[in-house]
């Protein structure tokens, strides 16, 4: 009798694992124009939104330069990236000479 019972239950709990998994994160690239430290302080509140409404983990990945973020762009190792420099709304690549701030 209880065979009956403890192996539909097993059977159930493994079939139940994969959905009961964490949801893989999601990699989040601001330019790296700061240190870690600002980035994080800065992102803090998007990044909690941003988990808010996806109801999975987001993560900062920090990179060294804009050619390391766009890079892992195209390889699929960075979701989503913030690829604007200037309050002004200049995109980077016609920014020229301009200084940050």
């Amino acid at each position: 009798m209880r065979y009956r019972l403890v192996f539909p239950l097993l059977v159930f709990m493994f079939l139940l694992q994969p959905l009961c998994a964490t949801a893989k994160p999601v990699r989040f690239a601001p330019l790296p124009v700061h240190s870690e430290d600002y980035i994080r302080r800065e992102y803090y509140p998007f990044t909690e939104y941003l988990q808010h409404v996806l109801q999975q983990p987001v993560e900062i990945a920090f990179r060294h330069n804009l050619e390391d973020v766009l890079n892992g762009l195209m390889s699929d190792e960075i979701d989503l990236a913030h690829l604007w420099l200037f309050d002004d709304g200049t995109p980077i690549e016609s920014a020229g000479s301009k200084s940050c701030r």
